[in-house]
């Protein structure tokens, strides 16, 4: 387990390492916009949780134009079952294929994880090991974290 400060270590930084060394498990993050997690496998992030609700996957899926406004209402009025996620229903009514669903789950990946780049205070804590986050199916919803430092490091407003 490895402890570090923002302000010692920026997340573009850590990623970056991740990668490096291929880290499977999760970084927690305690910042002052509240909790993160984010979850690797072999160095790439596969899956993002953070305080507040942003970018959902249908929001994605819309953007991309990957889901149409009909089939994102119709997608919202059948809630998932328990136990079942929003890509299982989208799947089962049809609204979208295996593919536009995992390029919508990892453009949301991306996304979440570029909300936390302007982050430089706060703390984190690495957590190797295995996990069940960000797998569709048998595929892994893996990221490159080099699109995601480079995108994420241009969003970033300068000083």
């Amino acid at each position: 387990m490895i402890s570090e400060q923002l302000s010692e270590q920026s997340l573009p930084s850590l990623l970056f390492q991740l990668l490096r060394e291929r880290f499977t498990g999760e970084v927690a993050i305690d910042a002052p916009t509240g909790a993160a997690h984010l979850y690797l496998r072999e160095g790439c992030p596969v899956y993002v949780t953070l305080s507040e609700t942003a970018e959902l996957l249908g929001r994605v899926l819309l953007d991309l134009r990957l889901l149409d406004e009909a089939g994102y209402r119709r997608s919202l009025a059948t809630p998932p079952g328990p136990g079942q996620r929003y890509g299982d229903v989208l799947l089962a009514l049809g609204l979208c294929d295996e593919a536009k669903l995992l390029q919508g789950l990892r453009v949301q990946v991306g996304r979440k994880l570029q909300r936390l780049f302007p982050l430089s205070r706060g703390g984190y804590v690495q957590l190797p090991g295995e996990h069940r986050y960000g797998m569709q199916g048998t595929t892994s919803v893996a990221v490159n974290p080099l699109w995601v430092i480079l995108f994420g490091l241009r969003a970033v407003p300068r000083p």
